[in-house]
């Protein structure tokens, strides 16, 4: 499944996420099959606590909005379709979807079959017509990752006990990836009812491999085993008890981790690498990731609440010309990361080699620019980012702030709350926000969701939670559009040339570079999650002891 977080944005990661945060994050290995250590033994007793450094926005899957939420909620909810180890999409709870319709109609019609007999951990069934309502209550709760762009409310219904099916405006393709997202994460009616709206963020109920037995919220999120998951534990066996523990930061992490107080950290950074990688009670994993830091642009006309937004190309360009990606690296992640300017990184499905040096640091080029904007670096143009806690900043701002100035940027850089993200999507308040996405198997995902005009990451104003006007929109959005009717990988491979080729001189975002991958184990914990893969994730993949 894709890692949708480092949360670093607020699908971070997403989409997204990505993700990525976590993560948003699904493997054929992990949820679909069991696997045995070298010795043959497997041990599912007791519990496995896991060391993190974000809590969750909620558990209710369908208003979270933040990547930190999905190591919480992949854990309760699973989801109706998966993504294996290989970024393909394969059955889960869903055992097949398609498309149908002819004519004007064609592919406006989207069918998914359901597993037969499945059931909710409170015991009742998840069936079509818990389906229909759970899909129905995330299009009113607003569909902020556009999981179901374009489908009809009125028009999903269920057709006997394990068949749903929606009609939209048009086209979309992407629907199925929606399912391995949050809209695929279906909650139980029972318990909505019950609980109501406000509560059931805190005592949620879906079908998932774990169910909730405790909740401190910001600090310690514990689950025990699902017995009515559709996976057995003969099948798909996993640690009987998991518990989720945040951590002010990874420097206290890594002290859980040495101390064994925690049996695995996720979403590590370089320098935690190099002070775990040593002791060999652990187990240190490093590899690449689709999750990156960047810093997103405001591009609405209005001024925002700390000065005018990024509304020109030009002084875009320059802030990317004057970004030392390659110190920041160091900096930050101890050069285990990998310095980008796309949106995906070298050799994955969406990355175009041609256009991946047009943004590259160059202060030379930076300062030229400036200048024919009328600054310098004695008469600069000032510029306020907010910046999202927790989260290695601290290190590499102030290399940022100094080599913009050295183009004609000052920058200052304005350590947030964790709720700021929100105010920046929705509320206008900063020209940039310092923070980052989560990546996923699927590059659509993260290329509308940092550059669409309807994307919710993409900065625009509400008046309202209901009343919310377009974000800036960078050239791409006739691109975007056409995602969606797009079926092949070669038609979207032509998409990401154009988009791409557009950002080269009118760059919606300012990336920095991808974050690496590293996890940490204790020597005794086995399971398809003891993972790197950045297509697959902890969030499902089971963990136990050998």
């Amino acid at each position: 499944m894709r890692r949708r977080a480092r949360p670093r944005n607020f699908r971070i990661i997403s989409a997204l996420a990505p993700v990525i945060l976590l993560s948003a994050l699904l493997a054929a290995c992990g949820s679909s099959s069991s696997s045995s250590t070298g010795n043959g033994k497997i041990n599912t007793n007791g519990t496995i606590s896991i060391g993190y450094t974000l809590p969750p926005t909620t558990l209710d899957p369908e208003v979270g909005t933040s990547g930190a939420d999905y190591i919480y909620i992949e854990q309760i909810f699973g989801n109706l379709i998966e993504v294996n180890g290989q970024g393909k999409l394969i059955p889960a709870m869903a055992t097949k979807w398609a498309f149908s319709g002819t004519g004007a109609k064609k592919d406006d019609t989207f069918t998914v079959w359901l597993r037969p007999g499945l059931k909710f951990s409170d015991g009742t069934p998840l069936n079509a017509a818990a389906v229909v309502f759970d899909w129905k209550r995330y299009l009113a709760s607003g569909d902020i990752l556009d999981d179901m762009q374009y489908v009809i409310p009125g028009s999903i219904h269920a057709i006997g006990n394990d068949e749903v099916q929606e009609q939209t405006t048009q086209p979309n393709a992407q629907l199925p990836w929606g399912l391995a997202d949050r809209a695929g994460m279906i909650i139980s009616p029972t318990a909505v009812k019950k609980e109501g709206a406000a509560n059931f963020g805190t005592s949620p109920v879906g079908a998932g491999p774990y169910k909730v037995t405790s909740v401190t919220a910001g600090h310690s999120y514990c689950y025990t085993r699902n017995d009515t998951y559709y996976q057995s534990n003969t099948t798909d066996p996993r640690i009987q008890n998991l518990c989720i523990e945040d951590y002010a930061n990874t420097t206290a992490e890594d002290t859980a981790l040495k101390s064994g107080t925690a049996q695995a950290g996720v979403y590590l950074q370089g320098n935690d690498y190099k002070i775990l990688k040593p002791d060999t009670s652990l187990n240190v994993l490093h590899g690449p990731s689709l999750s990156f830091d960047e810093i997103y642009f405001n591009g609405l006309t209005r001024p925002s609440a700390h000065g005018p937004n990024l509304v020109g190309a030009k002084l875009r360009l320059a802030f990317n010309y004057g970004l030392n990606r390659q110190k920041m690296n160091q900096i930050g992640e101890g050069g285990l990361g990998t310095v980008g300017t796309e949106v995906r990184p070298p050799g994955s499905f969406g990355y175009v080699p041609q256009y991946a040096s047009q943004l590259d640091y160059n202060p030379a080029k930076g300062l030229a620019v400036m200048k024919s904007l009328g600054y310098s670096p004695s008469h600069p143009y000032h510029l306020t980012c907010d910046w999202y806690p927790g989260l290695g900043y601290n290190l590499t701002d102030p290399v940022m702030i100094s080599s913009e100035a050295a183009v004609g940027i000052d920058l200052n850089v304005v350590e947030g709350s964790t709720t700021d993200v929100v105010g920046y999507y929705t509320e206008d308040t900063y020209p940039c926000y310092v923070s980052g996405w989560g990546g996923g198997a699927n590059p659509v995902t993260t290329y509308e969701g940092m550059l669409w005009s309807h994307s919710y990451y993409n900065a625009h104003y509400c008046t309202s939670t209901t009343n919310c006007g377009l974000a800036a929109n960078w050239g791409d959005d006739t691109y975007i559009d056409k995602f969606f009717t797009s079926f092949t990988t070669s038609a979207e491979s032509s998409l990401f040339a154009s988009i791409d080729a557009n950002q080269a001189t009118n760059p919606g975002n300012a990336v920095v570079y991808f974050t690496p991958n590293i996890e940490a184990f204790a020597a005794n914990v086995a399971g398809p999650g003891v993972t790197v893969n950045p297509n697959q994730s902890y969030e499902l993949d089971p963990l136990y002891y050998k």
